[in-house]
């Protein structure tokens, strides 16, 4: 089973999110970043571990507040998005029907 792993951060410059995201893209994760400061990120390799990506986001980011979350089944949610940023969460994200 792939591990979800959720990121949130405050008050990041456009270029340190984009590191954040490129991370991700370099470590072939699935990401949403559709919300400014969260991404929800599958990692179907399962070669991420919170503990370093906590360590590493340290190492491309100049402040925080940042919080690395880690779950395994990922399956309760709720929200509400447009069509294009729900999609992903529906189909990826959650293991039974929810209204977004």
């Amino acid at each position: 089973m792939a591990k979800y792993i959720i990121i949130v951060n405050e008050d990041l410059s456009a270029k340190e999110k984009d590191r954040i995201t490129h991370y991700f893209q370099q470590h072939q994760a699935n990401i949403w970043h559709w919300i400014s400061n969260v991404w929800l990120i599958i990692d179907e390799q399962k070669t991420l571990e919170r503990n370093q990506i906590r360590q590493d986001l340290m190492n491309l980011i100049s402040a925080g507040p940042v919080l690395v979350f880690e779950t395994n089944e990922p399956n309760l949610c709720s929200g509400f998005a447009p069509q294009t940023q729900a999609q992903w969460i529906m189909k990826n994200w959650v293991s039974e029907e929810i209204k977004f």
